[in-house]
């Protein structure tokens, strides 16, 4: 289970499917409890046995103004800096469901109690009624919900994925590896089809290899003023105080994987992001982290890919050279991305 008390007290991190179920079931049924509340308070404010066509209006305007005020007030402040797979936010997801869901049954609702009123029935025998509607939507609304958090969870996580999941929940500190204005440049790494390797080396094989790129990496790193910030299967994070550094690592830790692991060529992709981590705020591990994450995912088989950001700070030096950049957008971050091959 997922507490409530849990909830109020963590601030932000990306869910587990389990999390994401759990929360789901907590985050409608409130909505439902309020709602119904609204319907019973109204139920008991001394109203005369039949009801009247204002009637109506008070009582769709109670329970908008409950929805109103658990969901805007209270719940969805709560959540908002949650995150499922792939930066999707629990907040939009179960908005987008509930909102549709609750007002078609607010309008269904409506109906009933016109009806109702046509029919010369007292509230006693339609609130039942209305009470089932609720409920009935609460549970589709969550089957909806939880097919959507399996659709996003199905997919296997990469090992970039798991650190920045990590990284973005835990908030390890990067300053040491800060320059003096507080700016970190961040790489992430892994190895090219590392599965099909996987598949041509065997466990015992693959596992060397493994560690043949661990030691290569975790030198090559020191040897530029970085250190690795996580590490998990194939997948780095390293962090630098310059774009400098972390560019001439990047490449250096590519020709020299490139090498070889004996006779079997092995190729690795890397994506750079510079921010601010001095103050450690949700921008740096909510988006800096995030786009250099999504860069390396978006490098090819070979390549060390750089934001806009690391090639404004790195052109000036006349020490690397980029090819031609290509535009990119990343799901959860508004606008789009200029993203730089570093050839050398």
């Amino acid at each position: 289970m997922f507490p409530m008390q849990h909830l109020i007290e963590r601030q932000e991190g990306t869910l587990s499917k389990e999390q994401a179920h759990d929360l789901t079931n907590i985050y409608l049924d409130a909505v439902e409890c309020h709602l119904t509340l609204a319907l019973y308070r109204y139920k008991n404010n001394d109203m005369p046995g039949h009801f009247k066509q204002g009637d109506v209006v008070t009582i769709m305007i109670e329970l908008n103004h409950a929805y109103d005020a658990v969901v805007r007030r209270s719940l969805r402040p709560m959540v908002s800096s949650f995150r499922l797979r792939e930066n999707h936010r629990f907040d939009e997801l179960v908005g987008k469901v509930g909102r549709k869901r609750v007002g078609a049954a607010l309008r269904e609702i409506e109906t009933l109690l016109r009806v109702a009123i046509a029919g010369s029935k007292v509230l006693d025998d339609v609130i039942p009624v209305m009470h089932q509607k609720i409920k009935s939507v609460n549970e589709v609304g969550k089957a909806l919900i939880h097919r959507e958090i399996e659709r996003l969870y199905s997919r296997t996580e990469t090992s970039i994925e798991k650190i920045e999941r990590s990284v973005r929940n835990d908030r390890p500190d990067v300053r040491k590896a800060s320059a003096p204005d507080g700016t970190v440049t961040i790489v992430f790494s892994d190895i090219e089809s590392s599965t099909t390797l996987l598949e041509r080396l065997g466990d015992t094989e693959f596992v060397r290899m493994l560690g043949w790129h661990d030691r290569l990496v975790r030198d090559t790193t020191e040897e530029h003023r970085g250190f690795v910030v996580k590490s998990q299967g194939d997948g780095f994070m390293l962090a630098f105080p310059s774009a400098s550094f972390a560019l001439r690592a990047s490449l250096v830790i590519r020709d020299r994987i490139a090498e070889g692991f004996g006779d079997l060529p092995v190729r690795i992709r890397a994506g750079l992001h510079s921010g601010e981590a001095i103050k450690r705020d949700d921008d740096f591990y909510g988006r800096t982290v995030v786009i250099a994450a999504r860069i390396s995912a978006l490098a090819l088989g070979g390549e060390v890919l750089a934001s806009d950001l690391v090639y404004a700070l790195a052109r000036g030096l006349g020490t690397f050279t980029f090819g031609t950049p290509r535009t990119a957008k990343f799901k959860g971050l508004q606008g789009s991305f200029e993203l730089y091959p570093v050839l050398g």
